[in-house]
């Protein structure tokens, strides 16, 4: 596998761990909210009834996004970005060593 391939796959990673929440976790999430908003509307005998029960709901899948959203951007930071940077200097280094070459060589 080459430098530019591995970099490629560093920065898709990087990209997907920085979209899980848009791209995975808030279809299903808003789903999930309808269901048990309309639930609690039905169960509830005024509105605000309803807006009281469903908030410790919407606390405890927010308190979870922030985990998961945590946990992902920490490996970008600690794990995939020092690799991106390694790449990128390491791509740098042979460019200047096959320029280097080619002058040699003429």
């Amino acid at each position: 596998m080459s430098v530019k391939e591995s970099l490629t796959q560093v920065e898709h990673q990087i990209w997907l761990l920085s979209n899980v929440f848009w791209w995975y976790l808030l279809p299903f999430t808003i789903s999930i909210l309808a269901f048990f908003g309309h639930v609690t509307w039905q169960a509830s005998k005024n509105w605000l009834e309803a807006l009281g029960g469903g908030g410790p709901l919407f606390a405890f899948l927010l308190a979870i996004f922030y985990f998961v959203d945590y946990i992902n951007q920490h490996a970008v930071r600690t794990q995939l970005e020092p690799r991106r940077q390694e790449l990128l200097a390491l791509l740098a280094n042979l460019g200047d060593e096959s320029t280097i070459e080619n002058a040699s060589i003429v």
